[in-house]
């Protein structure tokens, strides 16, 4: 089996599902679309034994990623356009982006909360009240 430093990020998702256990794995599962359960099934397949340093890299990979998340909290469209991007590409996050911004009319302005204050007064300085 090949180091986790190696592994895609699906091979990684199924290593640390197999880890926290099959109660763990399904409810994390459910929230998932049919595309990723079978990709992240298919690997899941494929994890053998896992040696504990796999194990313990795996895990403490896993603490890393997540105190780096932290770091920078809260969401926004930004930050949701981005992981979108990086999961299906910029065409696919636009679609998806537009229809959910359909689905709530007030968040065609929710962009506004993400800019610094500065920005908005440069852009409208020179309108008329």
């Amino acid at each position: 089996m090949k180091s986790i430093f190696d592994m895609t990020g699906t091979e990684r998702a199924a290593a640390l599902l197999v880890l926290l256990g099959p109660e763990t794995a399904s409810e994390v599962m459910k929230h998932l679309d049919e595309e990723s359960i079978e990709a992240i099934t298919a690997q899941m397949i494929k994890v053998q034994n896992l040696s504990r340093e796999d194990r313990e890299d795996l895990i403490g990979d896993f603490m890393i990623e997540l105190k780096r998340a932290s770091k920078t909290p809260g969401g926004g469209i930004n930050k949701a356009r981005k992981m979108i991007i990086d999961a299906f590409g910029s065409e696919k996050a636009d679609e998806m982006i537009a229809r959910i911004e359909s689905k709530d009319p007030e968040s065609g302005l929710k962009f506004l909360s993400e800019i610094e204050e500065t920005d908005v007064l440069t852009l409208l300085k020179d309108e008329d009240p």
